[in-house]
């Protein structure tokens, strides 16, 4: 009887604790300070969370229950895109004609260091492009065009 009695007690403590929000509540979900739209857990896969916290926040009339998650994931630095000697980024490659490409090297952060810094963080590599028609390339500033469907030849530089 003691038992179901303590139990029947903690079960009303916990339930007075939660924070009830109505039926017709929207669910936000921020994940490492990135508002996620379509969050369905996928987001969360491979990575420990940290911390987690909801709150719930009435804006205009509607009630919004606003999911901070953290997570120990760390951003992944992007490549840099050198492409005939002239930075650029991954969108140009877009507009780049695959039949134009001569060759197309991959260097990893390591082996970038020394080469190519001048050029902004090599932290996440380096893929160099050279064009058949040397000096034809011209960062756009806006990707318009094709996708790059195959590519002629790729050689990775080992650290």
């Amino acid at each position: 009887m003691t038992t179901l009695f303590l139990t029947a007690l903690c079960a009303f403590a916990l339930q007075a604790g939660i924070v009830s929000a109505p039926a017709d509540t929207l669910n936000r979900y921020i994940i490492d300070s990135k508002v996620v739209d379509d969050f369905d857990g996928s987001q969360l896969v491979g990575v420990k969370v940290e911390s987690y916290s909801v709150e719930i926040v009435s804006i205009d009339g509607k009630v919004f229950r606003v999911h901070d998650i953290t997570t120990d994931r760390k951003p992944v630095p992007k490549p840099l895109v050198i492409v005939d000697g002239k930075l650029a980024s991954m969108d140009d490659l877009e507009i780049i004609d695959p039949a134009s490409i001569s060759r197309i090297d991959v260097y990893k952060a390591k082996s970038a260091e020394d080469k190519y810094t001048e050029y902004g963080d090599t932290s996440g590599g380096v893929i160099v492009i050279e064009l058949r028609a040397q000096g034809s390339y011209t960062p756009s500033e806006k990707t318009l065009g094709k996708r790059i469907t195959r590519i002629n030849s790729i050689r990775i530089k080992k650290e």
